[in-house]
Formats: C-alpha cells, sequence, structure tokens
C-alpha cells in the first residue's frame, strides 16, 4: 500500500472564447494549485475497484475509474487495482477535486503497475478524460489554452494565503457553460490578457504581488444569476478589504486572498484571528448552512506528492 496526495486548483482567470465544433468551449485561464488535497491510498487487487470517503461517488462512473481503465487499455495490461479516495477537495465546486485525483490515479497505477509513462504521455491520457487533467500532470502554475488541454508553465507568487469559500451546493460545469451568454462576453480573443511587462514582473520577481494578474470569471455571471448567494460572498469580502475575490471555475467556491500584512509575526496565532474573522463574515451574508472554509497556500508545483509506503 502507498499513498498519494492530490491537489486542488483555483482559477486566476477564465475566460470563455467561443463554442468549438467538437462542443466543447476554447478558453484562456490561469491555473494555480493550493494545499488542499485529496489522499489516494493503492493496494493490489485483482480488478480495478475505486471507493470513497468523505463524499459518495458512483464506482463507476467518475474519472479515476475511466482514468485507470484507459490506461489499461493503452498499455494493454489487465491488472487490477483498488484506490481508496480520502475526500477533502469540495464536489462539483470548480477545485478540480476529480480531475487532480484523476491524474493522482495515473501516477499510482503506473507505480503500482511498474510503467514507465513520461508526463507528456500521462498529461495526454489525462487530456481523455477531463480538460484540467493534464494540469495535474505539471508545473502547479500554468496558463491554459484550447478546451484547457494546452499548457504553458507559469512562474507566478506564492507568498501569500487563500481562503477558499465553499458554499454548501454543486454547480454542475456543463450546465454553467450552457447557461453562458457569448454575445455578452467581450470578444477580445485574449491573447494579451497578461500584458507583456506584467508576465516579465510575475514570470521574474517572486516579490510581486498576485494582484497583477487581471482577475475576471466569464463563468460568474451565469452561475450568480442562478445562485446569488456567490455575489453576497463576494461583496461581503470586497467590503472588508479582501482583493482579489473571485469564484474559481464553474463554482460555487469563491476564493480571497488575505492581506500579506495580516500575516504578522505570529503565524499561527495570526490565522486563527482571520479564521475567526472570515467565519464572522460568512455569518453575516445570512447564508445558511454557513460555507465551508479553508485557508490554503498556493502550491509552486502540483506533481503529485507522495506520502510513503511502497507498491507491494
Amino acid at each position: 500500500m502507498f499513498s498519494l496526495l492530490a491537489p486542488a486548483k483555483i482559477n486566476l482567470y477564465l475566460k470563455v472564447l467561443y463554442k468549438r465544433p467538437d462542443g466543447y468551449h476554447e478558453i484562456d485561464t490561469v491555473m494555480q494549485a493550493v494545499s488542499l488535497f485529496d489522499r489516494l491510498n493503492f493496494y493490489p487487487d485483482s480488478k480495478i475497484r475505486v471507493l470513497t470517503k468523505g463524499h459518495r461517488i458512483p464506482e463507476e462512473d467518475n474519472l479515476v475509474t475511466k482514468a485507470l481503465r484507459l490506461l489499461q487499455e493503452y498499455t494493454g495490461l489487465k491488472k487490477g487495482i483498488r484506490v481508496a479516495i480520502e475526500k477533502q477537495i469540495p464536489v462539483a465546486a470548480g477545485l478540480g477535486g476529480g480531475s487532480s485525483d484523476a491524474a493522482a490515479a495515473l501516477q499510482g497505477a503506473c507505480r503500482l503497475w511498474q510503467i514507465p509513462l513520461s508526463t507528456s504521455e500521462l498529461a495526454y491520457l489525462g487530456s481523455q478524460v477531463g480538460s484540467d487533467v493534464p494540469f495535474f500532470s505539471t508545473s502547479g502554475q500554468a496558463r491554459a489554452q484550447g478546451r484547457g488541454e494546452t499548457l504553458a508553465e507559469l512562474s507566478l507568487p506564492t507568498d501569500y494565503s487563500i481562503a477558499l469559500i465553499c458554499p454548501n451546493f454543486a454547480v454542475s460545469t456543463p450546465w454553467a457553460y450552457q447557461a453562458l451568454n457569448l454575445s455578452l462576453i467581450s470578444e477580445s480573443k485574449g491573447d494579451n490578457f497578461l500584458p507583456t511587462e506584467k508576465k516579465r514582473v510575475i514570470g521574474e520577481d517572486p516579490r510581486s504581488s498576485p494582484r497583477a494578474l487581471p482577475f475576471s470569471n466569464d463563468l460568474e455571471a451565469p452561475v450568480i444569476r442562478r445562485f446569488p448567494e456567490i455575489e453576497r460572498v463576494k461583496k461581503a469580502f470586497t467590503s472588508a478589504g479582501f482583493t482579489p475575490v473571485l469564484m474559481s471555475g464553474s463554482g460555487p467556491t469563491v476564493w480571497a486572498a488575505l492581506p500579506k500584512e495580516s500575516e504578522g509575526q505570529n503565524p499561527s496565532g495570526q490565522m486563527s484571528e482571520e479564521r475567526a474573522m472570515i467565519r464572522k463574515l460568512l455569518i453575516q451574508t445570512g447564508i445558511t448552512p454557513i460555507p465551508r472554509l479553508f485557508i490554503v497556500r498556493p502550491l509552486a508545483t502540483c506533481k503529485i506528492a507522495s506520502i510513503g509506503g511502497r507498491p507491494v
């Protein structure tokens, strides 16, 4: 038995350009991995079995099972594997938990079955399962284009903390894209979404503020029309001085960068104060049940982290 950690992600920017002939949407987005993890435990088995703890997911109809079956087909192997997933990342929350789990499952199966696949091969297989899966085989910071599978790694600041506010309802990604009125979106192709001088600052100076990016998300408008609670969360945090504040992916999770000056000289004590203040803000929104809260850090890499053990 061995275990891998699969991180969540947030979108720092998301532009929807047009609907493609294959039914997907052409997008331009910047994704950032964060320190909220699912844990996947791997065991030898006679067949593929996927079990979950923390959230009930159908054993057959999930991205992990699809990824493992695709790996079998790609390699010609018929070996089995049991994957027990300890879910911490909320499901259908715009945080990429299912995609991250699929990427981790591919890496874990390669380790258990002793298959030496390259990162590019893993990314290719992942792209057949879900648009966000290849990201979790790259660094933890990337600009994604196409339907999300065309990646260019970035170097972004990681010296700040992020509050993830996760309302207790799910949003379907296909629904969010279907609800989007493309005629109301700027016709900009998004090619210059990050000006050259901003790219240079972010790519070369690790002290630069994460606020240098043009934080926006085209999916916010249609999702907020259906779920106004998201707008209430955003207003509560912007009014309290948090910036930037943005919905991640197709939502409903809202992320807010914590002010650097609030971290202070006593991180543990200051973090407790931040949590108390944020929970008070959430109570003031009047949303019930109160959204879940996670305080995380951006990750420079989302190469799946091994946390011990070895294949039997």
